[in-house]
Parts: structure tokens; sequence; C-alpha cells
């Protein structure tokens, strides 16, 4: 009967190292399966803000003047209280909840934060949250923008942008759906993942004083829209319009183009898009313009090296290479995609543009792919990141997730990636 226990105890023990050894090789197949590119992690971690029972989620971060860093985020799944906190030391500590003002306590969608250089010498800082309506139907109710004009110290409350002429009702929404009548479902004051992008226009060879700022709605057409100040110093939004033109409305459609980042060549000359397919069955899709965004090349499909959700993307100012964080999707049984690791690429802007054309002779593969953190959540649920360049080499990310084993709520954690030199 001893022995019998003895063979018993090892089977099991035999069977939990075993599976354990599956487990680690299948994890390292998630970084490792993308061919001929190296593979690298981040280094340092450091947590921004995990509380017991508390779902936090989809921050966004930006550099200060000063060096401050700004890192915002919801206290929900896209919706809820806004929290802000700072790092003064490049993202190793951060402090407590910053004051905030009033109305951030009731945002209803995902927060996007940029640092705006004016033609003037002076900056602003803004803060953008949609208004898709999740609460109210599909009618939607724009967006709303919050402005700082010191350096992030303190902050107006929203001013909502609506527009009563685009105005569509939820009764109108559903019935465009009823009848499959997706043309009809168009809404643009249902602004989802508001601003997924804001990037600074030239006119006439120049840089003004005028940004586009790329958004979705529920039935993925996607609008661009442009940012001005008016005398007062305030936010002027430009009547949104489609972003893409007809001819390109079933891919977009089709694939579920969302939450689109929105990069500059090292030359400047050339606009690229990189845009989350939300279907799951693709790759990621990349366009460019040459004339500041009024056209678009024809929209083509990315590598898997390069695939996920919420790409956001930054240069290092010391070696000129591109990083972009997103939420990986690795390929499943019948072609879904399954969302998994908080994970990267770095590499020259040229290796993703090479996908642009409509030569795949052309293509390149390039670069090293890069495991941010590890997610143990069951749904994959991260990704959506800050990713600020420190400028020494270093740049700081910070995203959402259940980072480690036992994890039951997402938080905020901070990471420095080291660029290869």
């Amino acid at each position: 009967k001893s022995m019998n226990r003895v063979r018993r105890a090892l089977s099991i023990l035999l069977v939990l190292i075993l599976a354990s050894v599956a487990t680690l090789f299948a994890a390292c197949d998630r970084v490792t399966e993308y061919d001929g590119l190296n593979t690298t992690t981040s280094s340092a971690q450091s947590i921004v803000h995990k509380t017991k029972g508390v779902y936090y989620a989809h921050p966004d971060s930006a550099m200060m003047a000063d060096g401050r860093i700004l890192t915002v985020y919801v206290e929900g799944h896209g919706k809820g209280a806004l929290h802000m906190r700072s790092s003064r030391d490049g993202g190793m500590t951060w402090s407590e909840d910053l004051d905030t003002p009033l109305s951030w306590a009731n945002s209803e969608e995902t927060p996007t934060i940029y640092r705006l250089q004016l033609s003037d010498g002076s900056e602003k800082v803004v803060l953008i949250s949609g208004r898709p309506g999740w609460d109210r139907g599909r009618g939607g109710g724009g967006w709303n923008t919050s402005v700082s004009t010191d350096d992030g110290m303190t902050w107006s409350e929203f001013e909502t942008t609506f527009w009563q002429d685009l105005y569509r009702s939820d009764a109108d929404i559903s019935a465009a759906i009823r009848r499959g009548d997706v043309a009809g479902q168009a809404n643009p004051n249902a602004a989802i993942v508001a601003m997924a992008s804001l990037t600074r226009i030239k006119e006439n060879g120049e840089y003004v004083d005028k940004w586009m700022a790329l958004y979705h709605d529920y039935a993925f057409n996607n609008y661009k829209t442009y940012l001005t100040f008016d005398e007062d110093g305030r936010a002027v939004w430009s009547k949104p319009e489609r972003l893409f033109p007809e001819e390109y409305r079933e891919v977009e459609y089709s694939r579920n183009f969302c939450e689109i980042e929105c990069v500059r060549s090292p030359d400047e000359s050339e606009l690229m898009l990189l845009i989350r397919t939300n279907a799951h069955r693709s790759g990621s899709y990349v366009t460019t313009s040459t004339d500041e965004g009024e056209t678009w090349s024809t929209p083509r499909e990315l590598p898997d090296f390069l695939t996920g959700d919420r790409h956001k993307a930054e240069y290092d100012p010391t070696t000129g290479k591109l990083i972009v964080s997103f939420r990986e999707l690795v390929e499943r049984s019948g072609g879904k995609r399954k969302a998994n690791d908080w994970c990267g690429w770095c590499g020259d802007y040229a290796v993703i543009r090479s996908y642009a054309d409509e030569d795949p002779s052309n293509d390149i593969r390039g670069g090293v792919r890069i495991l941010f953190a590890r997610e143990y959540g069951p749904k994959g649920d991260c990704g959506y990141s800050g990713v600020v360049p420190l400028g020494d080499g270093r740049v700081l990310l910070t995203s959402y997730g259940r980072f480690n084993s036992g994890a039951v709520n997402p938080y905020i954690l901070s990471v420095i990636y080291e660029v290869p030199q």
C-alpha cells in the first residue's frame, strides 16, 4: 500500500512537472514564434496604482516641460472616474492621486493626453475623453476636452464638443442596425477612443498650430477632426469628416478598423497609420499619406510581428528607432486571433513602411519583438499604454493588466525599455 501511495505521488508530481514545462514552452512560443526576429524584454518595473478589488485600465502618458511624467487612467473598463499620477524620476516611483477637475469623475471613455508646443513658444496640455453613449444607447454625445496651460499642474473642467447638425438619435441608429444598413449607422458624435492619435499638421511645408485627431464610432467609421485654439486659448475642433474614401469602406468595416495611431516619417514628409482590426481575423493594417492626411494609400495588411490592438508609437531620440506598444494578438484555430500579453516592437520606420506598398518583394523583416509584461488574465485584457522616451536611450511605457499570477483585477504598471544600440 505504501508503495502504491509513492507511485501515485510520483505520478502526480510528474504530471505537474510536465504541465509546468508545457506551460513554460507555450509561454515562450508566444514571444519567440516570429521568424527572423530577435526578442527582448523590458527591465525595471514599478506599480503606478493597484488597489484590491478595483479595476484600473487604459492609461496614457505624457512628459511635461519640467521632466515630470503624467499618467492618466480610468477606474473601470473604458469609463469611470479618471485618476492622474506623476513621476519625477523617470517612472521609477509615482505620486498618489493628483487633484483633478470634478468633471473628470464621470468620464465616459478611455482618456488620452498630449503635450502640444505652439508656434509662439507657448505650450498646452490637452486631455480628451469620448462620449460614445455606452449608457444611453448609440446616439453619442461627442467628446470632452480639458486643457492645462501651466505644464499639467492645473486643468480646466471638461468642455463638450457635440455636433447638433450631425445628431443621430438612438432610434435612428437602432433602425439602421435592424435593416443592416451599415452606412446608416455612421455617427460622428459617438466618439470612441477619442483621440486615438493627435498629429501636428504642416501647411505649405511649415508646421502650423493645427493638429489632426482620429477616432471611430460603433460601426467602425473612422473620422478626422482638427484641433486649433482661439484667441482666448480655448480648444476649437473642426467638424468631423470621414478619414477614408468610400472605396476603402468595405475593408474598413469588414476588418473593423479602429484606434488608429499616426506616425510621421523621420524626414517629416509622410504620415503613416497603424490600424487596429477589431474583427481579429487578420493582421493589423498600414496606410500612408504624402499630403498631410488629405488622401491615403490603399490599406495593406501587416505581418504578425506588428499585429496587435491599440498601437502607440514614439521615436527614441538617441537612436532614431521607433518603439511601438500594443496588445499582442495570436492566431488560434479557425483564424480568430486571441489577445495575450503586453508586447511591442522596436526598429526602423522603413520596416513598417515597406508593407504599405503593393509589391511584397519590398517587405522587410527587421527590428526586435518586445515582451513588456506577461498578462495572466483569461482574456488578455492589457496593452493600452503611454509611451514616453526619456531622452537617454530608455523609454518609459505604462499599461494596465493582470501582470502577476493570481491578480483578480487589472492594475497600472510602468516598465522601462532600453533601446538596443
